[in-house]
């Protein structure tokens, strides 16, 4: 990893990752990420998002885990908040599912 971001970074890089997987980034997805970091991390993070690829994305997730998610609990609020992304638009679809088990044994 090349770059350490801090918390509001990190997390708006894994929730824009959530909020993609299935490919369809709806105004709620968005409005949920803004809620968690603000509009200047947002637009921040991305210009920085939209380059990577997912597995990218994911890298930076992983490798960030020993900084901002070290416990179970601290695992369980990231995982939560990935999971109101994913609520959001109000279609809990199955590729949304299967990328939460995914990350929950990942992580």
């Amino acid at each position: 990893m090349e770059h350490t971001y801090s918390y509001d970074e990190f997390i708006c890089i894994a929730l824009l990752y959530a909020a993609n997987v299935n490919e369809e980034f709806t105004n709620e997805e968005k409005e949920a990420i803004l809620v968690n970091v603000g509009k200047d991390t947002y637009d921040k993070m991305y210009g920085i998002f939209d380059k990577l690829s997912d597995f990218e994305a994911l890298e930076i997730i992983i490798a960030h885990k020993g900084i901002h998610y070290p416990t179970p609990t601290r695992k369980q609020e990231v995982l939560d908040k990935i999971e109101v992304i994913f609520k959001a638009d109000n279609d809990y679809d199955i590729v949304e599912k299967e990328i939460y088990r995914f990350l929950t044994n990942l992580l």
